[in-house]
């Protein structure tokens, strides 16, 4: 986003964590029955188990409705229903399938990449709400480290990776829908606190994509068949899921997706926290929701008849005037 769409965020300095844990795991030539058999593993139930902190992302509600049935036994939230949620483990089910980006993924293969050293900043101060703009972060920056030369002979330089790309007005003019699925992206495989499964029946539209990863040496390419060697996956699903999760553990996660309004997947929640009562109240809240969005849709399409049939009065009395000055003129 930085690189083709840098004017649409706000530019913070990386941060990196002090904690170390394994790279997503990108699975490459797998069917939906690939996938199933591989979480099913050597377990004789028909169906992985998932614990209320292990949640299926998928792009939109109709994704949601179109998930393999092994799958619909775990907790399933679209990318905006997840923002600002964080779970253990996350599986990124058909992002790319459904892009409307299409094929202008394809623009990510223009990114070059050079290995450059920079001055190790160490900044105590925080940054104000004006500074967070792009514009204003680079000026920032460029006088902390004019103050830095000025003041250390000596300073500390570290590594990091240069992004290039040519064309950038051309890119914010033709690629435009790209900087939203790449938002979209960043806010889906941000979701896990500990693994990211990346399962997409199109592979073509995220071959850019996990190229760009390979290169950057983020992720972990799981081929077919070789599964049955990765340490994560060799033995089903049971290896990424921690012991089933208590009543208590599913009614706190209903709770807190009640609270942002995400009424049937709570219910889900509920449903398998066993609270029946708070079940019914999550399909009553929407219900009624449903309700009041109808009632909505009906008064918009009523003031637009409204509207239409005085456009058409109004249109009618036009043409009739319009005629008499032409009789007039004949």
């Amino acid at each position: 986003i930085e690189c083709f769409f840098p004017e649409t965020i706000d530019k913070l300095q990386r941060e990196a964590s002090d904690l170390d844990g394994p790279k997503p795991m990108l699975l490459t030539g797998f069917s939906e029955e690939d996938l199933m058999a591989m979480m099913i593993g050597h377990s004789e139930s028909r169906n992985p188990t998932f614990g209320c902190n292990q949640v299926v992302i998928v792009r939109d509600q109709e994704t949601k409705q179109t998930l393999p049935a092994f799958l619909k036994q775990a907790l399933c939230l679209t990318v905006y229903e997840a923002k600002g949620l964080e779970f253990d483990d996350v599986i990124l089910f058909n992002f790319f399938a459904g892009s409307p980006a299409g094929n202008k993924w394809r623009i990510i293969k223009d990114i070059t990449m050079t290995a450059e050293k920079r001055i190790k900043l160490k900044i105590d101060e925080e940054l104000t709400i004006n500074e967070l703009d792009a514009t204003q972060f680079d000026r920032k920056m460029k006088k902390l480290r004019q103050e830095v030369k000025e003041d250390e002979e000596e300073v500390e330089m570290e590594e990091y990776t240069q992004l290039h790309v040519k064309e950038r007005n051309e890119i914010l003019r033709d690629f435009s829908v790209l900087c939203n699925e790449l938002k979209h992206l960043y806010v889906s495989v941000t979701r896990p606190k500990v693994r990211l499964l990346i399962f997409d029946v199109d592979e073509k539209n995220r071959h850019a994509m996990s190229q760009y990863w390979e290169d950057c040496n983020v992720i972990d390419v799981v081929q077919k068949g070789e599964e049955k060697e990765h340490p994560l996956l060799k033995h089903g699903f049971e290896t990424l899921a921690d012991s089933a999760s208590s009543k208590i553990e599913w009614r706190m996660m209903g709770i807190k997706l009640f609270r942002k309004k995400f009424y049937i997947s709570a219910a889900s929640c509920f449903e398998k926290s066993e609270d029946e009562d708070l079940k019914h109240k999550c399909l009553a809240y929407h219900h009624a929701e449903q309700a009041s969005s109808l009632e909505s849709e009906a008064d918009s399409l009523i003031y637009a008849a409204t509207n239409n049939k005085a456009l058409k009065k109004f249109e009618k009395k036009a043409k009739k005037t319009e005629a008499k000055i032409l009789k007039k003129k004949a």
